[in-house]
């Protein structure tokens, strides 16, 4: 057992990793962290469409079951207040006098979830070598330790889904990738069924050796956004030897500029309805009736579901990004829904909103993220072999 002394406290590390674990009954993957001093084990979702990191926090008005960190008991807790250059950093805060406590507001649309609180500093402690952090003794340089790390403390949980705690992994200046990782991150995604899971890493370690099997796509713009997301270009789709083109009907002018959006949070590949129409009818025309076709238990008559296993004879699928295509593997087409035990369905959904491109489809790619040269890097893998 490892623990932390007032010494180790002071250091940070430039590089650093942490255990990115599955949620099969979620879809989501959680990164395990610590926070404190002592030290909280903590486990957040992994979260790329979210800049600040946040974690439900106990107060004398808010004690329940969801709450995971009692700031009181940290010695290196520090509120933060509405006039300081940490509060200006964050993207919904509502502020008042200058002493004021920071404000914060999480907003998950798909969820219809917020979450509010005062925003915080505090020190955060990676295991890069899965280690078991305690709190009483001394450095060790298995141990990444980020003094002074903002975020949020949840006071206030309402909607659908009672998250316990997100990390923000998105590009702004709050996001944890910016304050302790500077500009570069990777993660490899495992199978649900994996319960060990693999490891998300920043700073230097986080790069994505080039290699005759690493490919590259261009971080962009969007169209319509300006947030800053993980947007790319989707050229296509090829259901085993037929490409089926992504037209977004944009003018020349905006061709250069995002389509699609990086998602760790959805599990499914969310496409507009036209485009999921025409891969529907594609994996149809090729399963040929070898399943017994059953309603989607996500969303009624419609959807591409069979009773029992998928398929034995559906085509490989390759996905198309401006400058690389990613041959997914075969368990990311169809998987067993929760809604629904004994039920398989595809793992690409129609949807209205702006395109996403889900966790299943990242699953088992060592991904890059390179904010500094504006791109992303895949490579195939085996993630649950990386440690």
């Amino acid at each position: 057992m490892i623990c932390l002394s007032e010494e180790a406290i002071t250091r940070s590390n430039s590089s650093s990793s942490a255990p990115i674990i599955p949620d099969s009954s979620s879809g989501v993957f959680m990164i395990k962290f610590h926070i404190g001093t002592p030290p909280v084990q903590v486990f957040g979702i992994a979260d790329i469409g979210t800049d600040l990191t946040w974690i439900q926090c106990s107060s004398s008005s808010n004690n329940n079951n969801n709450n995971i960190f009692d700031p009181k008991n940290s010695k290196t807790f520090r509120n933060i207040s509405c006039g300081s250059d940490e509060c200006g950093l964050l993207d919904e805060t509502r502020c008042g006098e200058e002493e004021q406590p920071c404000d914060f507001l999480s907003y998950y649309r798909d969820d219809a979830t917020v979450v509010s609180g005062e925003a915080a500093a505090d020190t955060f402690t990676f295991d890069n070598n899965n280690i078991i952090i305690s709190s009483n003794n001394s450095n060790n340089n298995d141990l990444a330790i980020f003094p002074e790390v903002v975020f949020g403390c949840g006071y206030k949980n309402e909607g659908k889904a009672i998250y316990t705690a997100v990390v923000g992994l998105r590009q702004g200046p709050s996001s944890i990738v910016r304050q302790i990782g500077g500009s570069r991150f990777s993660y490899c995604l495992t199978s649900s069924n994996v319960s060990a899971g693999s490891r998300i890493r920043f700073g230097g370690d986080a790069a994505v050796t080039a290699g005759p099997n690493v490919v590259s796509t261009p971080l962009k713009k969007a169209y319509s956004f300006d947030a800053p997301n993980y947007y790319v270009r989707l050229e296509g789709i090829t259901v085993g030897d037929k490409r089926l083109q992504f037209v977004d009907r944009m003018t020349p002018a905006l061709k250069r500029m995002g389509n699609i959006v990086f998602d760790s949070r959805t599990a499914s590949t969310m496409l507009p309805s036209d485009f999921y129409n025409q891969l529907e009818s594609a994996l149809v025309n090729t399963i040929n009736g070898t399943g017994k076709r059953v309603p989607d238990p996500r969303r009624g008559p419609a959807g591409l579901c069979y009773a029992g296993a998928a398929p034995k004879d559906y085509p490989a699928l390759t996905v198309h990004f401006e400058g690389a295509d990613l041959a997914l593997p075969r368990e990311s087409t169809f998987v067993e829904v929760v809604e629904k035990k004994g039920v398989v369905c595809l793992t690409f959904l129609p949807t209205s909103e702006f395109p996403a491109f889900g966790n299943i489809q990242q699953r088992n790619f060592l991904i890059g993220f390179d904010l500094q040269n504006r791109k992303i890097d895949f490579l195939p893998t085996d993630c649950a072999k990386v440690h």
